[in-house]
């Protein structure tokens, strides 16, 4: 989860672009923080495999705006050096300070609270987040070209559709012909994942997966998470592009999501959807979706400025806005919060329960839990994560890494 202000330069915020960020946010802390697993709205749940949700758009949403946020941010610098003729070396460093950043913020939350090191999980949101910002901060510095970019994004998916389809899984054969295609536990990607966390524990006596045989954030599945990323820098550079009018924009990012969101659903028929495996379908479904999302705040906030003219659209656009303005620090705060309230325990009723769970039933499940009871936790502690947000909002702090 990433900011559209990084310690890389100069930066304009885009009102859209943290409205759409704080948007996504409260649905990944609603996604992620129900008062009972049990209960909730089928939309807020995750696919189990193929096929996709409203919650299976959050995190690529986050990488489509990451890769935005890095247009903003090193766009200027980029242009400035080419122009000048000077090293891009210092941009080069920027980016890896923040690499290091992000996953030395990834080692502190996972290993909340307790902070034991032999359980850490080896992968995860920030780490997947690193990674694609730095492979793509890195192709921005060689390329701000639309067209440039999007040929890269077409041999990325095209190039990871052809190793899960025919590159051969060693000890289990070749997909398709020896296992079924995109299994949940033989695939190429399922296996590396186990690959690298046995080379872990063998070597650090650490790290896990999120499912013990394959983990969603992957290390091979991060190859075409990079195309998301990719797909929301081509977004930042039609909008900030001088030769095409405000409305030319937003029109060519809305045809530009329609055609992605068809596009995927065509691929679906011979590469599934999977936000597991992040396959190409999966990329250009989610980024069409981030596209057309983006088109329609662009549209209403950045170009007809709803907000200044309507008290109700001001006093709506405002929560997101705060929440998106200091993404990183929300998502920070949640997980945090997450961790201590599944670590403490108390008794309760000759059985011992997590502080969470405690507050759950002591407030919204009196008697009994319903996906509404559960989903108005999970505002509240969306509510609750907001207030650091309000706090830095109010002093004009921005928090960079």
């Amino acid at each position: 989860m990433t900011e559209t202000t990084l310690a890389l330069g100069p930066n304009s915020r885009v009102l859209s672009v943290d409205i759409l960020r704080g948007l996504t946010v409260a649905l990944m802390i609603l996604v992620n923080d129900p008062g009972d697993w049990q209960e909730v709205y089928p939309p807020l749940e995750h696919a189990e495999w193929n096929g996709y949700t409203a919650a299976d758009l959050i995190f690529p949403n986050f990488l489509f705006l990451g890769g935005a946020a890095l247009v903003f941010s090193l766009e200027t610098r980029v242009r400035r050096a080419e122009r000048l003729g000077v090293s891009k070396l210092p941009i080069v460093r920027a980016l890896g300070r923040r690499t290091v950043n992000l996953l030395a913020l990834k080692l502190v939350l996972a290993a909340m609270p307790s902070f034991r090191l032999r359980r850490i999980r080896i992968f995860g949101v920030l780490f997947r987040t690193a990674i694609c910002s730095l492979a793509g901060g890195l192709i921005l510095l060689v390329t701000l070209s639309v067209r440039t970019l999007l040929l890269v994004v077409a041999a990325i998916l095209t190039g990871y559709w052809l190793t899960l389809r025919f590159v051969p899984i060693p000890g289990l054969g070749t997909p398709v012909r020896d296992q079924p295609l995109l299994d949940p536990d033989n695939n190429l990607a399922a296996w590396l994942d186990r690959k690298i966390a046995h080379l872990f524990h063998g070597e650090l006596h650490t790290g896990a997966l999120f499912n013990v045989t394959h983990d969603p954030e992957g290390l091979l599945s991060s190859v075409p998470a990079l195309a998301t990323l990719l797909l929301g820098a081509c977004a930042a550079l039609v909008m900030r592009s001088p030769r095409y009018a405000p409305e030319t924009k937003r029109t060519m990012l809305a045809v530009a999501g329609a055609s992605s969101l068809a596009a995927g659903h065509v691929w679906n028929r011979s590469l599934p959807i999977n936000k597991n495996l992040w396959t190409s379908s999966y990329v250009l479904v989610s980024g069409g979706w981030s596209l057309l999302a983006l088109a329609t705040l662009y549209w209403v906030y950045d170009l007809r400025r709803v907000q200044e003219t309507s008290r109700i659209a001001n006093w709506l656009s405002r929560p997101a806005n705060i929440f998106g303005a200091n993404a990183l620090v929300v998502y920070a705060v949640s997980v945090a919060m997450h961790k201590i309230t599944r670590f403490i325990h108390l008794h309760h009723e000759g059985h011992s329960i997590s502080l969470r769970t405690y507050a759950y039933r002591k407030t919204y499940a009196r008697g009994r839990s319903t996906p509404l009871r559960s989903l108005a936790f999970a505002a509240t502690y969306a509510a609750l994560c907001f207030l650091p947000n309000l706090f830095l909002w109010r002093k004009k702090i921005f928090v960079k890494l």
